[in-house]
């Protein structure tokens, strides 16, 4: 549906600036009548989907509600629904004419759910009775009938169903929080420059995890398209919940892993990070470094020390060779200012197998001029 809409999008700002006006002003008026004139409204559009197209039914990845209610503006019926494999496969719909866009609507005659620690448990005929041949993944999930979803969620006084969330991807702070991936991507969609956005939990050195965003940015990831990004979120961050705001960003090449349903592989995200994988650093790019003003040893260290806590907001007094990077919250933005820097100031460039493998404030400093190696 998003794809359809960039389609819409991009048709409209092709026809210049009239075109745009007029579309707002559809939109205006197809809101007042509730949607029930989209369709005299919006014909063209109609037309271009076939002419026939009246009715939407969403699945396998949350519908943003702001994408839902467009659509119905335009004249098209458009209903979530939820579920997986093991029921065969619908479990919830909105109804026509009742849909709640941030649901999932409510369960289908025959299927009973219940919620057991947040977590969704369903039993109906549509649920499968087990694994073929596999006792041991059937008993994870199976109880007397009932099946373990392995999604988190509410159910409104209405019975309509609203998913938050999988179990094992809620993200701990070290505060005791729980976070929501979902929930933090919805708040920071949108953001100018960003062409992708996955939240994931990572480990903050303090026994928690930091909310961390894996970003795919729109075009090219120079030191002035990082910081607008990095001012972009940090913009945004003023209107989140402090225990939702992103404490660090990395950038990733290309397209984000995702299922055969277009959901983010966040697991394989995490491993990747973990790893010390895919990300890019967002540094320069190899090259001859340019002159740079003669520093002493000490002065090259006290420095780059000072760099480190301004960007990272630490005092420079608690930092050290031994300290983490990544517990100092060093994340793929701040690594590539901290690599300009060491370019600028001290001429020396650093190519991106080196960048990847900075682990401590001393494999910075070994970038210095004149120090010897570890």
């Amino acid at each position: 549906l998003e794809l359809l809409d960039q389609g819409i999008r991009a048709s409209v700002a092709a026809g210049g600036p009239a075109l745009g006006l007029l579309f707002r002003v559809l939109f205006a008026l197809s809101r007042i009548t509730g949607g029930r004139l989209g369709a005299r409204l919006f014909g063209k559009v109609h037309r271009r989907f076939g002419g026939a197209l009246r009715r939407i039914v969403t699945g396998g990845a949350a519908l943003p509600p702001e994408l839902g209610r467009r659509f119905r503006w335009m004249g098209f019926a458009v209903a979530e629904g939820y579920g997986m494999t093991e029921t065969a496969p619908v479990l919830t719909v909105n109804p026509w004419g009742a849909a709640r866009f941030g649901s999932v609507g409510r369960p289908l005659p025959g299927v009973e759910l219940e919620l057991r620690g947040g977590q969704v448990w369903v039993r109906g005929p549509n649920v499968m009775s087990g694994y073929l041949d596999d006792p041991e993944a059937t008993a994870e999930v199976m109880r007397d009938g009932w099946l373990a979803t392995g999604d988190l969620g509410e159910l409104d006084p209405h019975g309509y169903l609203r998913i938050s969330g999988r179990a094992r991807e809620v993200i701990v702070t070290a505060a005791g929080k729980n976070v929501h991936p979902e929930e933090v991507e919805a708040r920071y969609r949108g953001l100018a420059g960003v062409r992708e956005l996955a939240v994931i939990g990572l480990p903050d050195g303090r026994g928690g995890e930091r909310v961390t965003a894996v970003v795919v940015p729109a075009g090219e990831a120079g030191e002035r398209e990082i910081e607008a990004l990095r001012a972009a979120i940090d913009a945004r961050s003023r209107e989140v919940p402090t225990y939702q705001r992103i404490g660090r960003v990395e950038l990733w090449p290309g397209e984000l892993p995702k299922t055969t349903t277009l959901k983010v592989r966040r697991g394989k995200l995490r491993e990747a990070l973990l790893d010390g994988g895919a990300p890019e650093t967002g540094g320069p790019a190899p090259g001859e470094p340019t002159a740079a003003p003669a520093q002493s040893p000490d002065e090259g260290r006290d420095a780059l020390i000072a760099t480190v806590a301004r960007l990272t907001r630490s005092r420079a007094e608690q930092i050290g060779p031994s300290s983490r990077l990544a517990e100092l919250g060093v994340d793929s933005l701040t690594r590539a200012e901290l690599l300009g820097e060491i370019e600028s100031r001290f001429g020396v460039a650093v190519d991106d197998a080196t960048a990847g493998a900075l682990d401590r404030v001393g494999d910075l400093l070994e970038l210095l001029p004149g120090r010897p190696a570890a």
